[in-house]
């Protein structure tokens, strides 16, 4: 089977209905969103990242990328600038989506923004590099989009949709 699908999409919810009809493991419009069981476990989770870290973005940098961090005046977890190494990290969702089975959500995150440097073609070579050697091999198809709704605003990072063919 080739591949068909290695690319950006539009996240409009219009726009992804219509593909998902015609390619089931692409999320559509009643796919987006975590189940109201995920949404709870997510909004727990959010407050216990508010008690220990200054941010949600702090909380990434240090349990995600491993940065080193720094306690603030108030007792809580930050991570310096000059601690900050540019990578990027391929992650399962914590909260995915109500995808199609068979459909795996992760979450590309960036450690650093660069218009510049993170452009269209940098995600798709980071997403196709991270994809084959997670599966050994290039059997493969995915989707990817910012979430134009996203939660955590001062880390960049990008919903990617993938399945094994």
């Amino acid at each position: 089977m080739e591949k068909k699908f290695c690319c950006q999409i539009n996240p409009n919810t219009e726009y992804l209905e219509k593909l998902h009809k015609k390619h089931n493991w692409i999320p559509g419009k009643n796919n987006i969103r975590p189940t109201e069981e995920i949404l709870i476990q997510k909004e727990n989770y959010i407050s216990n990242i508010n008690i220990f870290y200054e941010s949600e973005k702090d909380f990434v940098l240090t349990e995600f990328f491993n940065f080193k961090h720094s306690i603030n005046n108030d007792g809580k977890i930050y991570v310096k600038n000059i601690d900050v190494d540019k990578k990027h990290l391929f992650l399962n969702n914590l909260f995915p989506y109500d995808v199609h089975i068979g459909t795996f959500h992760y979450v590309l995150w960036y450690s650093y923004v660069d218009d510049k440097v993170i452009d269209e073609k940098k995600i798709n070579s980071d997403i196709n590099s991270e994809l084959t050697s997670i599966l050994k091999d290039e059997l493969y198809d995915y989707v990817w989009y910012e979430n134009p709704k996203k939660h955590m605003k001062d880390i960049y990072h990008i919903q990617v949709f993938w399945r094994k063919i």
